[in-house]
C-alpha cells in the first residue's frame, strides 16, 4: 500500500535511523503508525537486508504483503522449525501428541507428597516446564513454577521440598521433551526453546524489525539480543497484554539505544486523545509525562450518547468482556 507522508516523529525515526548505527526503541500509542514507520525504514534503504519478526502467523502474512522485497517477514516460531529442521527429525510427529496423566507420572518418575492430588502435582509441573520454555533461562529451577500455583499448593499443606521437588519432576520432563529419540509429546514452544538453547546466528540479516516489544517473550528477546546484526523494537507498553503468559516488556530492559516516541494517532481526532490523557493521569497507568494526540482524518467529540444511539462497549480483559454479557443478558431476561 501506498505510505502517507512522514509525520515530523516520524522524519526524525527516519533521520536517526540513516545518521546511526545504533540500536532504536520507538514507543508508539495506539494507531501511531508504527508499522507504517518500519515499512518506511525499509523503503529508505533497499541495500538493508531486514528482518520482520511477526508475533503470530496471522501478522507475518500480513506483514509479507506490505513491507517491501527486502524485508523478510518470519515468526520466531517459523524460524526455529526451519533452523532446527524440525519437519525432518523425530520431533515432529510429536507435536500437538497427548499424554495420559498415569504416563506422565511414570516419565517425572516421582511422585506427589500424599497431601498433594496427583492431577494437581502433573499439573504444576507441566506449567513449570511450560515457564521455562518461555524463559531465557538454560536450566528448570524454582523460578519456573508459576507463583499462582505455589499459592494453591501452600492452601494444602504441602511440605517445604515440594518446591525442590517439582523442579526434579520439571526437570525430567524437559528432559524426554529435548530428547530427539524420546516419545513424549512436545508443544511450539519446545523447539522453540531448544533452538533459543543452540545461541542460533541469524545469517544474511543486517538489522532486525521486532513488533510488540512491550510484549516480548524472554526466550525470544534473548536470541534477537544476541544477534549482531542492528535492531528496532517497536510498540506500546500501554498494550501489555501477555504478561500472564510470562511476556515481559523489552523496553524497560534494553539499556543504551536511541529512544523515540510516535505519538500522533490516527484512529481518533484531539478530542478523544485529550480524554485519553486525562484517564491515564487519573488512573495512574503513566509513568513520567503522558503526550499523545489526535489525528485521525475523521472529526472526534466526547460526551453523553443519547439514548437509543447504538454503540460498543471497549474493554481489555476478557473477564471483563464475560461479566458484561452475563450482566445485558440478565437484563434482556428481565425485560422480557
Amino acid at each position: 500500500p501506498a505510505l502517507h507522508a512522514p509525520t515530523p516523529e516520524q522524519t526524525a525515526a527516519l533521520a536517526l535511523f540513516a545518521g546511526s548505527k545504533s540500536d532504536l526503541a520507538i514507543q508508539a500509542f495506539a494507531g501511531s503508525g508504527k508499522t507504517s514507520t518500519l515499512r518506511m525504514l525499509a523503503a529508505a534503504h533497499p541495500g538493508v537486508r531486514f528482518l520482520y519478526l511477526a508475533y503470530n502467523k496471522a501478522l507475518e502474512v500480513e506483514a509479507s504483503r506490505s513491507f517491501p522485497p527486502n524485508v523478510e517477514t518470519r515468526t520466531a516460531h517459523s524460524l526455529a522449525y526451519r533452523g532446527l529442521g524440525i519437519g525432518r527429525s523425530g520431533f515432529q510427529a510429536r507435536l500437538g501428541a497427548v499424554m495420559r496423566a498415569d504416563e506422565l507420572m511414570r516419565v517425572v518418575g516421582i511422585r506427589p507428597p500424599r497431601s498433594i492430588p496427583a492431577v494437581t502435582f502433573l499439573y504444576a509441573v507441566r506449567q513449570t516446564v511450560r515457564a521455562f520454555q518461555c524463559s531465557a533461562a538454560a536450566r528448570v529451577e524454582e523460578e519456573h513454577i508459576p507463583g499462582d500455583l505455589l499459592a494453591e499448593l501452600q492452601g494444602l499443606k504441602f511440605s517445604k521440598s515440594l518446591p525442590g521437588t517439582l523442579v526434579k519432576a520439571a526437570r525430567a520432563l524437559w528432559a524426554q521433551r529435548a530428547d530427539e529419540r524420546s516419545t513424549v509429546p512436545i508443544e511450539h514452544d519446545t523447539y522453540l526453546k531448544l533452538w533459543q538453547l543452540t545461541s542460533p546466528c541469524l545469517r544474511g540479516v543486517d538489522c532486525i524489525l521486532f513488533d510488540e516489544a512491550q510484549d516480548a517473550n524472554p526466550v525470544i528477546l534473548d536470541v534477537v539480543r544476541s544477534q549482531t546484526a542492528r535492531k528496532v523494537f517497536v510498540g506500546d507498553t500501554f498494550q501489555q497484554i501477555y504478561s500472564w503468559r510470562g511476556a515481559i516488556n523489552a523496553f524497560e530492559s534494553l539499556g543504551n539505544v536511541e529512544r523515540l516516541r510516535l505519538s500522533k494517532s490516527f484512529r481518533f481526532g484531539e478530542a478523544i486523545a485529550k480524554a485519553g490523557r486525562q484517564a491515564l493521569l487519573l488512573h495512574a497507568l503513566a509513568e513520567g509525562d503522558v503526550h499523545f494526540a489526535g489525528g485521525g482524518p475523521l472529526a472526534s467529540e466526547v460526551g453523553l450518547i443519547p439514548k437509543g444511539t447504538p454503540y460498543c462497549h471497549i474493554f481489555r480483559t476478557n473477564a471483563a468482556i464475560l461479566d458484561e454479557a452475563c450482566a445485558l443478558a440478565k437484563a434482556r431476561c428481565r425485560s422480557g
